[in-house]
């Protein structure tokens, strides 16, 4: 609206400007000047007059309200929150029945060999065995050479027996003799202490048997033994 004014305006100076200033009439640009104020005015007054249309006009009822719209979709599934506290121990369970046998384990290897026991007392006489072939004649007892050798048992642990080498003079004893053997002084010989004959294994060495029948150690010291001595008739 306001361009239309201004338009009808500008047409009216245009027709004046032409036929006024032969007349002695104001100028041209003053008429213009006065048109643009004119128009202003004319616009003012039709946007207030438009106002007060549009502030007259009564409101309309509120209209019902519309259907509800589809559900959405679902959204993303969320963070996983933090693991909750440690909850409480839980009470002992009942007791479990007893279990079956196992198999029974492998045999163990035999253990070593236990010291010699103490010697035994005399058992009774046996009965007369039968007459045996006669042998050839042997030697009488003091035909038999002898000879007198001081053995020194060590120190014997209670219920402990070992056998003691002592050297003789060259060209006596031989492997195989048999001895007989007797102490020549039994005062030496401590009570606890029993010695027996052995067939002799060297040559030139006597061998005895000492045993320790105490309950302590026992070091007896030196005796003095008288010892006959002959190879076996029945062993050549």
């Amino acid at each position: 609206m306001k361009r239309r004014y201004i338009l009808c305006a500008i047409a009216v100076v245009a027709a004046l400007s032409v036929a006024m200033p032969a007349v002695g009439a104001p100028s041209p640009t003053s008429l213009v000047k006065r048109a643009l104020g004119l128009s202003k005015k004319a616009d003012k007054r039709s946007k207030k007059a438009l106002k007060l249309a549009k502030k007259k006009a009564a409101r309309g009822a509120l209209g019902a309200a519309g259907a509800a719209g589809p559900q959405g979709p679902q959204g993303p599934q969320g963070d996983t929150g933090a693991g909750g506290p440690k909850g409480d121990t839980g009470a002992d369970g009942a007791k479990g029945s007893d279990g079956s046998n196992g198999s029974d384990g492998s045999q163990g290897p035999q253990g070593p060999v236990g010291p010699g026991g103490p010697r035994g007392p005399q058992g009774p006489s046996g009965d007369t065995g039968p007459q045996g072939i006669p042998g050839p004649p042997g030697k009488g007892f003091d035909d038999m050479p002898q000879l007198t050798v001081q053995v020194d048992p060590p120190a014997l642990l209670a219920h402990h027996c070992q056998v003691v080498d002592t050297a003789t003079e060259t060209g006596t004893m031989a492997p195989g003799d048999k001895v007989i053997v007797l102490a020549e002084d039994d005062s030496q010989i401590d009570d606890n202490l029993s010695f027996s004959e052995l067939v002799q294994r060297k040559r030139d060495t006597f061998e005895e048997r000492f045993c320790n029948l105490g309950g302590g150690t026992l070091n007896n010291g030196p005796i003095d033994f008288n010892v006959t001595y002959g190879h076996s008739t029945a062993s050549p």
